[in-house]
Order: C-alpha cells, then sequence, then structure tokens
C-alpha cells in the first residue's frame, strides 16, 4: 500500500509537471517565432525560476533503491577485494648505511656528496643487476635468470638527506625477488669503494706524516748545525780574543822595550854630555899642562948642557904626547861625541815613531777587540733567531702531524647499520584502500544508476514516442 501512494503521489506530480512543461512549450514557441529562432528546449526542462530541487525526491530515489545500491556498492568492494588479492604484495627492502666521514679543519665531512652517493648507488645497482643475469653457475643462474620483479628505475629508491651522515636504500618489490640480495651486495659494493676512497686518504695521510717526519729531521740536523755554528762562533772569539790580546801585550812589551832604549840612549847621551863638559876641562888642564912645558922648554932649551940636554929631549916627547892627547881630546869633543850624541838623538826619533805606530796597532787592535765583543753577540743573536724560527717551523711541524695523526685516527668509516630486510607489512597493494576505493566507486555509480533509472521510468513513454505526447498536447 505504501508503495502504491508513493506511485500515485508520483503520477500526479508527473502531469502536473506536464502542463507546466506544455506551458512553458507554448511560451517558448511564441518567443522562438519572434526571435526567428527554432530551438527545441530538451525533454525534463524547466524554467530556472519555476523549477527546484526537491530533497525529498531525491532521496524516495535512493529509499526506493537502497537494496541496488547496497548490491552495486558491495559487488565493487567485493571486485577490488579479489582484484587486490590477485595482485602479488610487494613489500619494502630497505637497508641503512652510515656514511663515511673524514676530519678537516671545519670538522666531520661526509667522504661523498649526496648526489655522488645516490649516482654511485644506482650505477653499482645497475651493474650488480647485470652481473646477477649473467650469472653462469646452474644453481644461481636458476634463481638469478628468473624475472626480478622489480625495477630499477622505477621501484629502487636513495634517500640521502642533505645534512647528516645516514642514507637508505629502498627496494619495492616481492619477498620472493632478490631485492634482500641485491640491497646486499650493493651494500658491500658501496662499502667496498668507500674503503678504497679511505684507503687512499689514509696513504695521502700517512705520507703527509712521513714527509712531515723527515722535515722535523732535516729541521733537527739544521738546528744542530745552527748551534755548531754558535759553538765556533765563540770558539772563533775567544781565539782572537786572546790573540789580540797577546798582540797587545806584545805591543805594549816592544813599547816598553823601545821606552827602555830610548832610557838607555838619552842616558848615553846624558854621558857624552857630561864626558863632553869634562872633556872640555881636561883639554883646559891639558891645554895648561901643554902650555907650561912648552915654556919651560923655551927656558930649557936656553940653558940647557950636557946632561940637561937629554932630560929637554924626554920633555919634549912628553909635550909631544900631550899634544896628541889634546889633538885626541879636541877630536872627541868636536867630532865623535857629536856624532854620537847625534846619533842616538836620530835613534831615539826612529824609536819615537816605532812607539808611535805600535801605539796605533795597539789601539787598533784594542778598538777591534772591543768591536770583537758585540759582533760576536750579534751573529749568535742572529743564528739563536734563526733558531728560534726553526724551532717554532719544527713545532708547526709536529702539531701538522698531530693533526695528520688524528684525521688518521678519527676516520669513521663507512658501515651497515641496519641489514637488507623486508617490511612486516606490504606497501602494495593497501588492501583497506582499494576496497574503501572500490566501495566509494559502487556508491558513487550505484546512485548515478539509480537515478537513471528512476528518469527512465518517469520518461519512458516520452523518450520511446520520441515526443509525440508533447505535439499532442
Amino acid at each position: 500500500m505504501k508503495f502504491e501512494g508513493e506511485s500515485i503521489l508520483r503520477d500526479e506530480k508527473d502531469n502536473q509537471k506536464q502542463k507546466r512543461l506544455k506551458q512553458e512549450l507554448r511560451e517558448t514557441q511564441q518567443i522562438e517565432q519572434q526571435s526567428q529562432q527554432i530551438q527545441m528546449p530538451p525533454y525534463g526542462w524547466y524554467p530556472p525560476e519555476e523549477d527546484g530541487i526537491d530533497l525529498a525526491d531525491l532521496l524516495a530515489v535512493l529509499f526506493q533503491r537502497k537494496w541496488f545500491l547496497a548490491g552495486i556498492t558491495l559487488m565493487f568492494g567485493c571486485l577490488a577485494l579479489g582484484a587486490t588479492l590477485m595482485i602479488t604484495p610487494k613489500y619494502m627492502a630497505l637497508t641503512m648505511l652510515e656514511i663515511g666521514q673524514v676530519l678537516n679543519d671545519r670538522g666531520y665531512e661526509n667522504v661523498e656528496s649526496a648526489d655522488a652517493i645516490v649516482n654511485r648507488s644506482l650505477s653499482r645497482a645497475k651493474a650488480i643487476v647485470g652481473e646477477m643475469r649473467k650469472a653462469e653457475e646452474k644453481s644461481v643462474h636458476e634463481i638469478l635468470n628468473s624475472e626480478l620483479d622489480f625495477s630499477i628505475e622505477d621501484d629502487f629508491k636513495v634517500d640521502v638527506p642533505e645534512e647528516g651522515n645516514f642514507f637508505s636504500m629502498e627496494i619495492t618489490a616481492p619477498k620472493k625477488s632478490q631485492a634482500i640480495l641485491l640491497l646486499s651486495r650493493i651494500d658491500q659494493a658501496l662499502v667496498n669503494d668507500h674503503n678504497r676512497i679511505f684507503n687512499h686518504k689514509r696513504n695521502e695521510l700517512e705520507n703527509k706524516i712521513v714527509q712531515a717526519n723527515l722535515e722535523i729531521k732535516d729541521i733537527d740536523i739544521h738546528i744542530v748545525n745552527l748551534s755548531n755554528i754558535i759553538d765556533d762562533i765563540k770558539r772563533q772569539y775567544e781565539q782572537k780574543n786572546g790573540e789580540m790580546k797577546n798582540s797587545i801585550d806584545r805591543q805594549d812589551s816592544s813599547i816598553q822595550n823601545i821606552q827602555s832604549q830610548q832610557d838607555f840612549l838619552k842616558e848615553k847621551i846624558t854621558l857624552l854630555q857630561q864626558e863632553k863638559e869634562d872633556l872640555k876641562g881636561r883639554i883646559t888642564e891639558s891645554e895648561t899642562r901643554y902650555n907650561e912645558l912648552i915654556n919651560y922648554k923655551l927656558t930649557a932649551n936656553t940653558e940647557a948642557r950636557g946632561e940637561e940636554a937629554i932630560g929637554l929631549m924626554l920633555f919634549s916627547s912628553e909635550a909631544q904626547n900631550m899634544q896628541n892627547y889634546l889633538s885626541q881630546l879636541r877630536e872627541l869633543l868636536m867630532f865623535k861625541i857629536p856624532a854620537n850624541i847625534s846619533e842616538f838623538r836620530t835613534r831615539l826619533k826612529e824609536l819615537d815613531n816605532d812607539i808611535r805606530n805600535i801605539q796605533a796597532e795597539k789601539n787598533l787592535a784594542e778598538k777591534r777587540l772591543q768591536q770583537l765583543e758585540p759582533e760576536q753577540k750579534e751573529k749568535i743573536e742572529k743564528i739563536q733567531g734563526q733558531i728560534k724560527a726553526t724551532d717554532g717551523a719544527k713545532q708547526e711541524k709536529g702539531l701538522g702531524i698531530k693533526t695528520l695523526q688524528n684525521k688518521l685516527d678519527y676516520m669513521i668509516t663507512t658501515r651497515v647499520i641496519v641489514p637488507p630486510e623486508f617490511s612486516e607489512d606490504p606497501v602494495s597493494p593497501n588492501m583497506k584502500l582499494n576496497v574503501a576505493l572500490g566501495l566509494v566507486v559502487g556508491v558513487f555509480i550505484s546512485v548515478f544508476l539509480a537515478f537513471i533509472m528512476a528518469f527512465w521510468g518517469r520518461n519512458k513513454e516520452k523518450i520511446v514516442s520520441g515526443g509525440k505526447i508533447s505535439e499532442q498536447a
């Protein structure tokens, strides 16, 4: 009874709509005739100002066909579930590695950049897949020559963050695939590649350390040589200092000897001068005696007789001797003593010149001796500065070796953090999502079909008659 009432109500509403439709058709034809445009309105069209959506009618259609809606929705859900069950599930094969790091002046730095690791991982993956396909062993050939069930281009992913030193590799593939084996081999290949890089860096660092140690040895030898030079300078200073002091002492001795000679010559001159004065007195006395003898002789010559004549002859001989003596004294006084004095005075002048020359040499030696110590000190200070600078270079080399050793000791090599393994839950297909999408699609399709069926039921006669009912009306 309920459905019959609804049918009668629906028929009445349809009749009313048909009446309104006829009225609207007449008005439209008049307008079209006036505008000379012929355009037939579609069946079921209603003017906007008079037509409206009746929510009750819509809900009535849906409620009337609720089992149809439920059936279609359930059918699509079952189809989605069946299709999902028919698809081979794929899991996420994941492995994670720690990127090797090296220590530099700015801190730790990855051994390779993110882009380089991605490119290396992809190239290694492609190469290993090629090797797996070319395996010649039968047991391996039968397994590896099967389909990989995944694509390197589509299902292989490398995630390397810009910061940090951990990266992961993922493969979306069925569990029966060789994804775990592939990831394991990629892990090993990457570790080996990075180990080669680290070995190269270690060799570089070790060579630098060896070179730095050799340079330190050269620096030590240079420091020893500079120290030996300082010792040589000190020995040369002591030697020159002793030689100069001995030379000065010899020059002092020479001056003293010359001064002694001068004193001796001066004494001789004084004695000669005294002797000269004595000679003057002796000459005076001798002249007086000689004159007396001459006078006595002259007197005796007039009175001499017999034996006295002989005595006079002897006296004459004495006078002659006296005259010779006077001549000698005069010669000494006038010639020999002045000549000796002149010679001694000339010698004194020569000795004065010798003293001045020796004194000049002594002054020069003393001045050189005074300059010797500052020069020696300046040389030593200069070489000590070189030693200090060289020792600073040695300490710098030592710090450099320590830095290189730290870089060598604190290398972080690439290693596998998470071994390759499949996820517990499949990543595709997603059964819940697929069933939900199937149900949603079923709802939309069933609602659409329900409205199509309602529209067909209401307008079947019009559609079948091709619009004749409207024309008759």
